[in-house]
């Protein structure tokens, strides 16, 4: 492209860039001197130089020399495809459904039926969004046990954002060599033993949902499935003639064995 300079000819600058007029008076408005002289056709631009065409159009020769020498805009690059692994992007193109528990938690509301509902109505290859005010482990593994693997990653203070993607049915347990995945507060027995899953319960929801079993009278012994250590729930076990006799760790999950205090 030829280098303008104020002692350019505007004729020179036209023959040069045949978009230029219309960029011109792009730049300068219809209404300005030099856009209606360039449209009129009338203009003798082989005498007039770039600094005499800024004096008509009443700008500096440096704005004019700037809209002259311009480069006419390139079209926007076509937007790539979200990359098959990014769960966000593919959800938010989709138009995934969103559920954020925040205010439900902020309420006291329990929002574990809610999720439940939402994951169940996604389809296979379809998405689901979760806004969460931490990371919610035990939950990710339940909805693991009903064919959504998750993707999480911090979104700010206080905020996660976790996405569902249903790839196929439920996984068969039995298969993959997993034991059976429990609904938070869940109980059943095994033998004389009492089990009771309280992972994924909003606190105090997990000390309130032994403390119940407890003071049910339906068990002697009970395990506890937990993913902390509930040091509030000793001194409730204390209060009640209970105490926790065993405690042990596998993966992120602490079960405790809990017993009558004996005699």
């Amino acid at each position: 492209m030829t280098t303008l300079t104020a002692d350019t000819s505007l004729a020179q600058a036209l023959r040069a860039d045949p978009a230029l007029a219309d960029r011109l008076a792009e730049g300068l408005g219809p209404d300005n001197a030099l856009s209606r002289l360039l449209d009129s056709g009338n203009v003798p631009a082989g005498r007039i130089h770039l600094a005499d065409a800024a004096a008509i159009a009443g700008v500096p020769v440096e704005r004019l020399l700037d809209l002259a020498g311009a480069a006419p805009a390139a079209p926007p690059a076509p937007a790539a495809p979200p990359a098959a692994n990014d769960w966000f992007a593919q959800a938010e193109r989709t138009g995934a459904a969103t559920v954020d528990v925040r205010p439900m938690l902020a309420e006291g509301r329990d929002p574990f039926a809610a999720v439940v509902q939402a994951a169940d109505a996604v389809p296979p290859g379809g998405y689901l969004i979760l806004e969460a005010p931490f990371d919610p482990a035990p939950l990710r593994r339940v909805l693991a046990g009903k064919g959504l693997m998750s993707q999480g990653r911090p979104a700010g203070p206080g905020h996660w954002r976790i996405c569902f993607h249903r790839d196929g049915g439920p996984p068969d347990d039995s298969e993959i060599g997993l034991p059976t995945l429990r609904k938070p507060g869940e109980t059943w027995r095994e033998g004389d033993v009492v089990h009771i899953e309280v992972r994924g319960l909003v606190p105090p929801g997990p000390m309130t949902a032994v403390l119940r079993l407890i003071e049910a009278g339906a068990a002697q012994e009970i395990v506890v499935h937990h993913d902390r250590d509930p040091m509030l729930l000793y001194p409730e076990l204390e209060e009640r003639a209970w105490e926790c006799v065993r405690k042990t760790t596998h993966g992120d999950e602490i079960r405790l064995l809990l017993r009558p205090i004996a005699d």
